[in-house]
């Protein structure tokens, strides 16, 4: 008999991916085990949980986190339906729900305990977001990134880590003097300020001979193409990166986004970094603090000056000769965190 699993996660790469990672160890661990994703209907989700073979339940639901009176209304108006769409998906008994952060996550993880249903919820950061705040009262137990992690209410907490791309753990770690390869990530969705200024900067990659891989938005990706086609520089632009951990292997230098997940990744890679941090996102500027400490990384506010200080950072770290070699866990934190949920669940 199948043992019906529900994970909630939507919106970027940083709540699905350690989803799918989650996915995977619970399918080793529990032959006949059912996962099945609940998510709001990003093409994202689609992309990269669809093509995993896992069935999605979508339900109408949206975030209130920065929106402001009419993000509120909006929420309001959708509840009712997404509440009754959540609810019928208790009525297959699933024997446990996980919520990986976000607003997805917030009916079914609030829903579980009114259904007597165990559930888990995993933080990345080491402030938690608004969702994993108010499920914290709800939840069974929680997972977090950081010891640090401290939540309003009294749940039990397990530090298990990040899960990451196993095929992180296998980068190569050589020594490097000479950048010749540049990695632009502007985290799942891509970044304005990255793109725009990586247009600015095009003349320079050329000056420099560097070969650009460059993760953007979508409605940037044609003037992007042009900017770099128009300086004569070897270059790929996408909108999504499959295989990352082949991008960062071949990377000599790397300029990306701050979100927890992706710092993570950056940590146990161990390259030459610069560290742009999401304006108003004071965690991803926390993340981006602890390690711009290292001798080979860092961090640059976006302002109006960010191509110039994009510019000055990537002559600064030319000068540094290899990389940092960090001491990165090993741990499996995928199959931590399927452990735990398994240790709660009857």
């Amino acid at each position: 008999m199948k043992k019906l699993i529900y994970i909630a996660a939507s919106s970027t790469g940083g709540h699905i991916l350690p989803a799918i990672y989650i996915a995977q160890e619970l399918e080793k661990l529990i032959p006949e085990v059912e996962i099945e994703f609940i998510g709001s209907g990003r093409r994202l989700e689609k992309q990269l949980i669809g093509a995993k073979g896992y069935r999605i339940n979508n339900i109408p639901i949206v975030g209130v986190s920065r929106r402001g009176i009419s993000g509120k209304a909006e929420f309001l108006l959708k509840l009712p339906k997404a509440l009754y769409i959540t609810s019928k998906l208790f009525l297959r008994k699933p024997i446990a729900v996980i919520g990986v952060g976000g607003y997805v996550s917030v009916l079914p993880v609030a829903l579980a305990k009114l259904y007597s249903v165990p559930s888990l919820i995993h933080e990345v950061e080491k402030s938690p977001g608004l969702a994993n705040k108010f499920l914290s009262y709800f939840a069974t137990i929680s997972t977090v990134a950081f010891n640090e992690t401290k939540f309003p209410s009294k749940i039990k907490k397990y530090v298990t880590g990040q899960p990451l791309n196993p095929k992180l753990y296998n980068i190569q770690r050589e020594a490097c003097e000479k950048v010749k390869n540049v990695l632009i990530v502007g985290g799942s969705l891509g970044s304005n300020a990255l793109d725009n200024s990586m247009r600015d900067l095009s003349s320079f990659f050329k000056e420099k001979k560097y070969c650009i891989h460059h993760q953007c938005r979508k409605e940037n990706i044609g003037n992007l193409n042009n900017s770099y086609q128009n300086s004569g520089i070897e270059y790929k632009v996408e909108t999504f990166i499959e295989d990352i951990s082949l991008a960062y292997n071949k990377a000599d230098l790397i300029i990306s986004r701050a979100g927890a997940n992706t710092m993570l990744e950056l940590e146990l890679v161990g390259k030459r970094t610069i560290v742009v941090p999401l304006p108003n996102a004071p965690e991803q500027r926390s993340n981006a603090l602890l390690l711009s400490k290292l001798d080979n990384m860092e961090m640059i506010d976006e302002s109006d000056a960010l191509s110039s200080d994009i510019k000055s950072s990537i002559e600064n770290l030319e000068k540094i000769n290899g990389l940092t070699n960090l001491e990165a866990s090993k741990l499996n934190s995928a199959r931590e965190i399927a452990l735990k949920l398994l240790g709660v669940v009857d």
